[in-house]
């Protein structure tokens, strides 16, 4: 049974990884948008209209970074030394107003 259980704990991973990359792309990004819109029917907050946005792609960048283990600020001397769970957050805010910055200048409609 301990050695069902990584496996298990992989293959998760990887359905959770093929699931983020399917999502990332535009026909994924846009079942994603049509799916909060039919729901914000129901739940207004959920309405991610305008700039908020930024909020999705919030949990987004945290969720990469924390549970993928991306790391953009591996490159940056700056922030050697410091503590590596700060690391992370610097690396996930870094990571959402890049994503952020990109959406606005190439993909706003």
């Amino acid at each position: 049974m301990e050695n069902i259980t990584p496996l298990v704990f992989g293959f998760l991973q990887l359905i959770a990884t093929l699931l983020l990359l399917g999502l990332a792309t535009e026909r994924g990004t846009q079942l994603v948008k049509e799916a909060l819109r039919s729901v914000s029917k129901w739940i207004p907050w959920l309405n991610f209209a305008d700039h908020r946005s930024f909020f999705l792609a919030a949990v987004i960048a945290f969720f990469v970074t924390f549970f993928f283990g991306v790391d953009t600020t591996q490159y940056l001397q700056l922030l050697d030394g410091y503590d590596p769970e700060l690391v992370k957050v610097v690396n996930s805010l870094l990571l959402m107003f890049v994503s952020n910055g990109i959406h606005d200048k190439y993909f706003k409609q």
